[in-house]
């Protein structure tokens, strides 16, 4: 599954990157003409000189567009999304704590690029298998590839029936 195919998807309508860079992947996202897009970045004058170029598409293509300059471990800065695409620190303790904080509000996929622990021996998969095992099992790995930098797509999944998670 290719991000685009992912954005296209029926239901996919808000659509986040957070640590959104330069605007590259967020540039393709947004070609998805979602319903809302939203960049989140804690280094917003790396983002400053795109802005008003996704701010033009967004007013042409008939979308909200959103700028926030905000850390991804920071909480009060999690909303709901469709999409999720994390691409921030590669690092297993940060993947972990940033799915913790933001997994609750995705609704259907998050993806994660650079998963190829590049030779170090506990890379970004290991704190995705962490999270998906141990801390929300309503989340499953659908895609996982190891080219380039690699990347993961997790899937929101019902693991229980609703007659058995009543009686929980």
């Amino acid at each position: 599954m290719q991000r685009q195919k992912l954005a296209n998807e029926k239901g996919v309508k808000v659509i986040k990157e957070v640590g959104c860079g330069v605007g590259v992947t967020l540039a393709c996202l947004a070609f998805s003409n979602p319903e809302k897009l939203i960049a989140v970045d804690r280094l917003s004058k790396v983002f400053a000189p795109y802005q008003r170029l996704f701010e033009k598409h967004a007013l042409e293509n008939g979308y909200e567009f959103e700028f926030k300059r905000a850390d991804s471990l920071d909480s009060a800065e999690v909303e709901q999304c469709d999409l999720l695409h994390l691409d921030t620190i590669k690092n297993p303790h940060q993947i972990t704590r940033e799915l913790s904080i933001h997994s609750g509000k995705v609704a259907k996929y998050i993806v994660v690029p650079g998963t190829d622990n590049c030779g170090r021996e506990s890379g970004v998969l290991a704190g995705i298998a962490k999270f998906i095992t141990y801390m929300d099992q309503n989340w499953q790995i659908v895609e996982h590839s190891p080219h380039r930098r690699g990347y993961v797509v997790l899937k929101r999944v019902k693991r229980l029936p609703s007659s058995v998670e009543k009686n929980i």
